[in-house]
């Protein structure tokens, strides 16, 4: 990449990245994990990138096959998902950076589902606006993320969010994120991450609020509008990442009137020697007069450039019933 890009590109990558203090990742360049780090596999390695004419093209790609046992249900069943990711960046003549994104992602697990997300980004010393499939990028920076290889700590947050189309916008001042996104549907969000070095480590404060709807219907909560407050504290140490996030959320019922709050709270810690990544989070959540209660342990392990393998122990219980999730995996991306 020519170094009269490296501006756009750094201006960029701060709207479409996870904090790395937090994250525990490497930096990626551009718009490397903007529309996929929240998902269960994001881009870990730096994309290929090409200069064409005045704007540069980068391309990234994943492979990854996924052995899925649960030991609670004494199932397993494999998964195969593909991952292709194609930007194209440039900077116009006042100055503004402009940027182009589409990811396709392809899953099969017994059947096959095929997603496409578009976004589209242009900033300048004023800020950044996103518009597209953008607006679930404030929460994956204004949360904690402590998850390393497959861990997937569920029911850590709250049920609902916004939906996935939308405009964001974000902002730098100091030590200061500033993030403000509103979805199609009329939802809006607020969210704003105090990051800053003190002493030996890294302090992390922040804060989340704003309404959505409930949309993974997976343990059967049907539908509803909600309105989320949480706050985040993190500290990072080397290698060494911890974080803490809590918050509630009144959800209201399709066709009801009447609001029910869901309370959270989870905490996490990261840690990498060498090759070897490790991750341990523990969750609470409450709702509808149950405790749910969750533990995630992950793994990874890289033997070269772009290949690893990646281990997840998860688990969940409801007081009445417990759920293992063990997901095993190689994979390969560049």
């Amino acid at each position: 990449m020519r170094t009269d890009r490296s501006q756009s590109s750094i201006l960029i990558a701060a709207l479409a990245g996870v904090p790395l203090t937090i994250a525990g990742l490497s930096a990626a360049p551009a718009l490397a994990q903007d529309l996929l780090s929240y998902d269960d596999l994001s881009f870990f390695e730096e994309g290929l990138s090409t200069d064409i004419g005045g704007a540069t093209l980068s391309f990234n790609a994943l492979i990854d096959q996924a052995y899925l046992a649960r030991p609670s249900t004494l199932s397993d069943r494999s998964r195969t998902t593909l991952q292709a990711g194609v930007s194209l960046e440039t900077q116009l003549s006042n100055g503004w950076d402009v940027a182009l994104r589409y990811t396709g992602i392809f899953v099969h697990q017994g059947r096959s589902q095929t997603t496409h997300r578009f976004a589209a980004f242009v900033g300048d010393r004023w800020g950044t606006l996103g518009v597209g499939n953008v607006t679930e990028l404030l929460e994956a920076r204004v949360s904690r993320r402590n998850r390393v290889g497959n861990a997937a700590l569920r029911l850590s947050r709250g049920l609902g969010g916004p939906t996935e189309s939308g405009f964001l916008y974000r902002q730098t001042f100091n030590a200061y994120n500033v993030n403000l996104a509103f979805d199609d549907a009329g939802h809006g969000q607020f969210g704003v991450i105090f990051n800053q070095p003190i002493s030996f480590g890294n302090y992390i404060f922040g804060a989340r609020i704003g309404t959505g709807s409930i949309q993974d219907r997976t343990l059967g909560f049907g539908t509803g509008e909600t309105t989320e407050a949480a706050l985040i504290v993190g500290y990072s140490y080397g290698p060494f990442n911890v974080g803490f996030e809590a918050g509630a959320q009144d959800v209201t019922p399709t066709g009801a009137i009447q609001s029910d709050r869901q309370e959270f709270v989870s905490v996490g810690m990261d840690y990498k020697r060498s090759r070897t990544a490790v991750s341990l989070e523990f969750g609470q959540s409450h709702y509808l007069g149950t405790e749910y209660r969750s533990a995630a342990l992950g793994m990874r392990q890289d033997f070269a450039r772009g290949f690893s393998a990646n281990f997840g122990l998860n688990y969940l219980d409801n007081g009445t019933a417990s759920n293992f999730r063990m997901p095993l995996s190689l994979r390969y991306e560049f």
